[in-house]
């Protein structure tokens, strides 16, 4: 492409102007930099990527998007930007020739935007399933990875960078999705990584303090306002009116639709009923629209799940889905690592979830009391490398709620296991009675199973659909559905 066409209406100062310069493609890693690419340096939480400007140059890369100058050899051409990500960002829709405007923007598919501190994965996978039982093709970005036309692409982050959405955008595009559903996380809002799409549709699933710290947010005012932000890229937005703050994040925007359990929803839940069993979870409840009453059943548990459905059950009215189409959807919906039941567990339920933070945890053990388990049993840590207000929350929250607790390890990076240990039974205070440390994650595992017994629930907290355990950098395969399978393979030898 065109070097003037790439860059669009984004001002920048090239050190030289070459306005017949064909790009090839475009780069933000140095390691991937060739003739004909150009390398976008953007400041991260740990590098710096104009410090990779000379390994990208020696890869043979000539031009380079840059927010101050930085030593190259004479031939290297840098273009100067006020901020290399939303240039980045820019750059990617120019590339893969995605119109900015709601009327052309991949053509006829419709862009959805789930946004929230819980709930996004689950929505978005609940709408999902309501689309594809609709005969409706679905694309899907997001904690999950990236998923369309029968393949999942594994991503590092909730929102990727805005090169490789606007790239999967178009493949996705190509391939005949009628719908791309995208996680909006507030890193990627504040990174620019969703900064010059418009979507038909956004939705607010809840807000609560979280990712504050170092390398995320400074503030839970910066946390709001990213969220808020989102929503002037909306046509629609559909919002959890129960949240104490959703006026703040979805209030003066262009059209809104609004649900939860108030009686000024829109789409209000009535009637909730939650029943277990051995295949199990389930849950029924009452969808009111406009007056007319649905009674729908999830195969998902808990409030929360309510909350989700009815933020995908208002999105997909929207679009004319019937009723009779969405309790198809709802009936398929599998959402792995939240909520998830492992099988082949007998009398003892083992279940899954990444529930990582104080609004989480609170929400899946106030689901798990309403079963009546006769013990709740928790396994959980906290990640390393994240605020250590979030320890403290989930020590005070789990200790304090679970009949038992096995405190463990969780994606510790570059922290060491016990110091995170030691900030969590600061958390737990006077309940670290009712709970054990036992660092090796695998054998914190086993060590609750060993534990349960017939009407228990065990709760393995934190990674849900994450089959790594992250240390110093490097991520170990670490499979807790195997290892719970196997151990109950192995105790009924």
């Amino acid at each position: 492409m065109n070097i003037l066409k790439l860059f669009a209406d984004y001002p920048f100062f090239p050190s030289f102007l070459d306005s017949g310069k064909e790009i090839r493609d475009i780069v933000y890693d140095s390691r991937k930099a060739k003739p004909g690419t150009i390398f976008v340096a953007m400041r991260g939480a740990s590098h710096d990527g104009h410090e990779s400007c000379m390994d990208a140059y020696e890869r043979g890369c000539r031009d380079f998007v840059v927010e101050h100058r930085v030593p190259l050899p004479n031939d290297a051409i840098t273009y100067l930007v006020a901020d290399s990500r939303r240039a980045l960002s820019v750059m990617s829709r120019s590339l893969f020739e995605l119109d900015p405007k709601p009327e052309s923007q991949l053509g006829a598919t419709h862009c959805i935007a789930v946004t929230g501190t819980k709930g996004k994965t689950s929505t978005c996978m609940i709408l999902k399933s309501i689309f594809e039982a609709a005969g409706r093709k679905v694309g899907y970005i997001g904690t999950l990875g990236v998923m369309y036309d029968g393949k999942t692409i594994e991503t590092p982050n909730t929102t990727p960078e805005s090169y490789e959405i606007f790239r999967y955008l178009r493949e996705m595009r190509l391939s005949g999705c009628e719908y791309v559903l995208i996680e909006a996380s507030s890193q990627g809002v504040k990174m620019h990584r969703t900064a010059d799409l418009f979507f038909d549709l956004g939705i607010f699933t809840n807000l609560s303090p979280d990712h504050i710290g170092p390398g995320e947010h400074e503030s839970f005012e910066e946390y709001l306002a990213c969220k808020r932000e989102l929503f002037f890229q909306c046509a629609l937005s559909i919002g959890n009116v129960d949240d104490e703050y959703y006026d703040q994040v979805v209030a003066n925007r262009f059209g809104r639709l609004t649900f939860g359990m108030a009686e000024k929803a829109d789409y209000r839940a009535e009637n909730p009923q939650f029943t277990i069993s051995a295949d199990g979870f389930s849950t029924v409840f009452t969808c009111r629209e406009r007056g007319k009453r649905h009674e729908l059943f999830l195969t998902l548990p808990g409030l929360f799940s309510v909350y989700n459905a009815l933020g995908a059950v208002a999105a997909a009215r929207n679009f004319g889905v019937s009723y009779e189409t969405i309790q198809a959807g709802l009936a398929a919906v599998k959402v792995k690592g939240r909520t998830e039941i492992v099988p082949g567990t007998g009398d003892v339920r083992v279940l899954l979830d990444y529930a990582h933070n104080e609004l989480s945890v609170k929400s899946l053990f106030d689901m798990l009391l309403l079963y009546k388990p006769k013990r709740l049993i928790a396994v959980f840590g906290c990640g390393g490398n994240r605020s250590k207000l979030r320890r403290y929350a989930m020590g005070e929250i789990i200790c304090e709620m679970a009949d038992f607790s096995v405190i463990t390890s969780d994606n510790p990076r570059d922290e060491e296991v016990n110091d995170i240990i030691e900030d969590i039974k600061q958390g737990a205070g006077e309940n670290i009675k009712k709970a054990v440390v036992v660092p090796d994650r695998k054998e914190a595992i086993e060590y609750a199973l060993s534990l349960a017994g017939s009407g228990d629930i065990v709760a393995i907290v934190g990674k849900g659909d994450q089959d790594y355990e992250e240390i110093k950098g490097v991520r170990h395969p670490f499979d807790e559905r195997r290892i719970v399978a196997d151990y109950f393979k192995n105790a009924s030898r």
